[in-house]
């Protein structure tokens, strides 16, 4: 049974079943690429504050890059530059400028066209920088790329900050503090 949807400049297009399914599914599959990227990122981060050390950090290094194509590009501006390809993203990854951070991403404007998407995303992050202690909030929006890779499923090809914006929230480190901890990375 045909379905119409809107296309990228809004005039209507036949979608057959199958179509559509696969691009519901496409979508739903870059929702739960977006959370791994969340969780890999905050997990490099013991939930009292400060950086897991050894094999902890390195698997969630591992999971937060697990994230990106083989050749995706990061546009990070102040947080990383530009940065192309696993190795890169991986030495960037490894060396984050956090103590603690605490990732939300919302309101999701995704595109999926076959095997390549595109979404911008909101978010709101809250994070104890590692220079000097302060607990900062950040606000922004993110737009990426997305690809189909054959094996991995659908992977970031391309991050940039479309605005980012910072507000010091205290410039005492113990500020943020695990008031219930979960029991898996205390």
């Amino acid at each position: 049974m045909p379905f119409y949807t809107a296309s990228l400049d809004h005039a209507p297009v036949l979608e057959d079943t199958h179509t559509r399914l696969a691009r519901l599914e496409a979508i739903q599959d870059i929702h739960e690429l977006r959370q791994r990227y969340a969780q890999a990122a905050d997990d490099k981060y013991l939930v009292q504050g400060g950086r897991k050390q050894g094999a902890a950090l390195e698997n969630a290094v591992r999971a937060q890059l697990a994230c990106f194509t083989h050749d995706a590009l990061w546009r990070g501006g102040p947080f990383g530059g530009d940065i192309i390809g696993e190795q890169a993203l991986l030495a960037f990854f490894s060396r984050s400028p956090w103590l603690f951070t605490f990732h939300s991403y919302a309101n999701i404007e995704l595109r999926v066209n076959g095997e390549g998407g595109e979404g911008k995303w909101r978010l709101v992050e809250i994070g104890v920088r590692e220079s000097d202690g302060v607990t900062v909030l950040l606000t922004g929006r993110t737009s990426e790329t997305y690809r189909k890779v054959a094996g991995r499923g659908w992977l970031i090809s391309g991050f940039a900050f479309d605005d980012l914006h910072s507000l010091e929230l205290s410039h005492d480190p113990q500020a943020l503090r695990c008031l219930i901890p979960s029991g898996e990375n205390v």
